[in-house]
């Protein structure tokens, strides 16, 4: 941010980065794009539900665009796929 930049993409959480703790150390001076777990949207919709919830707060306080980094692998379902987009669209208040 000292050099001018105020943007992170992409968001790696399986290699350990988690939102939530970078808003906290940088607050909303840190634009964020992505963090959410690509690897839930292959599990059960309740597990989509919690990574939403999880992300809320971020997503209320804005600054953030809550995406998957990069593509979705091969073993999340369409269906599963499309259920993260309807409820994302709840959480992000467009539903």
């Amino acid at each position: 941010m000292d050099a001018g930049l105020n943007f992170l993409y992409p968001f790696e959480v399986q290699c350990g980065m988690d939102v939530l703790d970078v808003r906290r150390r940088y607050g909303r001076t840190l634009r964020i794009w992505g963090g959410v777990d690509k690897r839930v949207l292959a599990r059960a919709p309740a597990a989509i539900d919690a990574e939403l919830a999880r992300l809320q707060p971020l997503i209320a306080d804005g600054g953030y665009i809550p995406h998957i980094d990069h593509t979705c692998p091969p073993d999340i379902s369409f269906e599963n796929y499309c259920y993260h987009l309807k409820r994302l669209a709840k959480v992000c208040g467009h539903a």
